[in-house]
């Protein structure tokens, strides 16, 4: 069986880019790249993870359409089997642009078409690949408007209590914390034991600017452990009062889209293989490095993230 269960959002990516500044309403502005991908953080946490060489297992869903019909292609094409996937006939699946300034940053406007109706119910119909998993990963939390209020804390509270370790990245709230998001995300970490955030989500939960005291509170609130994406200055961890800083793999940046995903699946790899908080810290930046420099395929073997952190 796999040892890690993907719990999240799969939908399509259209990256445009690189953009010196936004246009007006009214105005057209040209760039030089493109691509249409698939995407989603369950989907580049799950494929990345299968190319480290941990297949996971993946409850999601799609739209009935050619962009969900793309996505389950490239699932099983990254090694990751789609049986748990559902195929919602009645919306189109959900789209994303992503636009690129001219430093590789991205800023996301959505339509969350199928992700409208992923809720809890549909988890707990397929609850026995989670069940027999030795990891839980949530994601996409803000995309997700059927699991709230409750439903994430309902999926997190159940896998804990049958003894799977529970991994939760909620992604930014597209409401910007305005509508009961901060306060939901409180309530998870209750029965969350690694929390997975970038600084700004960090520092939006917690309303502190400095790292290291947000992850404290963040910890205080109950997870074990705390790993803050801190982007080009790397990650920090804090697991019961122990604080480690890695810096960020040396890399030419090109698509900083899906970063933090796959940092996510070089974590549990580690994790999963009891490596140090520090070991996994440094594969999570090599793997999220190793994504961001255009490779094609975009993932990293294990022996191409451990080679960019000059381990072999």
């Amino acid at each position: 069986m796999p040892r890690v269960a993907v719990v999240g959002n799969l939908l399509m990516d259209l990256v445009l880019g690189p953009l010196a500044r936004f246009p007006a309403f009214g105005q057209e502005l040209l760039v030089s790249e493109r691509s249409m991908r698939s995407a989603g953080q369950a989907f580049n946490s799950a494929v990345a993870l299968a190319a480290l060489g941990d297949v996971p297992s993946l409850i999601g869903a799609v739209g009935n359409d050619d962009l969900g019909a793309r996505i389950l292609v490239d699932l099983r094409a990254g090694a990751v089997a789609t049986d748990l996937v559902t195929v919602d006939g009645l919306r189109p699946t959900g789209l994303t642009v992503a636009l690129l300034n001219e430093d590789r940053d991205r800023a996301f406007v959505t339509h969350l078409g199928h992700l409208d109706a992923f809720g809890v119910e549909t988890v707990f119909a397929r609850w026995a690949e989670v069940a027999e998993s030795r990891y839980l990963l949530f994601c996409g939390y803000g995309n997700l408007p059927a699991m709230r209020p409750t439903g994430g804390l309902a999926l997190l509270e159940r896998a804990r209590t049958e003894g799977v370790i529970t991994v939760l990245d909620t992604g930014w709230d597209p409401d910007d914390w305005q509508s009961g998001g901060r306060e939901e995300v409180w309530a998870m970490l209750r029965a969350t034991d690694i929390f997975l955030p970038n600084l700004e989500e960090a520092r939006a939960l917690t309303g502190l600017e400095d790292a290291v005291e947000a992850a404290r509170q963040l910890s205080a609130a109950g997870p074990d452990t705390i790993m803050i994406k801190l982007g080009p200055e790397g990650a920090l961890g804090y697991r019961q009062g122990e604080l480690i800083r890695v810096p960020a793999t040396s890399t030419v940046v090109q698509d900083t889209v899906g970063a933090g995903d796959a940092f996510n699946a070089g974590v549990l790899y580690a994790l999963i293989r009891e490596w140090s908080l520090t070991d996994a810290l440094s594969l999570g930046t090599a793997v999220a490095g190793y994504t961001i420099a255009g490779h094609e395929p975009r993932h990293p073997t294990i022996a191409q993230a451990l080679a960019l952190q000059h381990r072999v």
